[in-house]
């Protein structure tokens, strides 16, 4: 389920989402690339969004993967992914 309050920065609850990891990563199908969903359960992760991105719902297999994303440092402004609005 995407996400319901549909302005950044996301304030949905875990209510408002599905409980499926929402990690895509791609696959060739037919020489052709694919994205698949990971499909494993998860939980609705605070820590692993930039600003423009709605919170995710992530499995521990992909937690680790996300969260070191958002907290690199945008080479623009200088804040972490996480808080950068540029």
């Amino acid at each position: 389920m995407k996400c319901e309050c549909g302005s950044p920065p996301c304030d949905c609850k875990s209510f408002q989402r599905d409980s499926i990891c929402e990690h895509q990563y791609t696959v060739m199908k037919d020489d052709y690339p694919s994205k698949e969903k990971c499909n494993q359960s998860g939980t609705l992760r605070e820590d692993c969004n930039t600003f423009w991105q709605s919170k995710k719902v992530l499995c521990e297999d992909h937690y680790g993967e996300h969260y070191n994303y958002v907290h690199k440092i945008c080479g623009v402004c200088g804040t972490n992914y996480r808080n950068c609005t540029c």
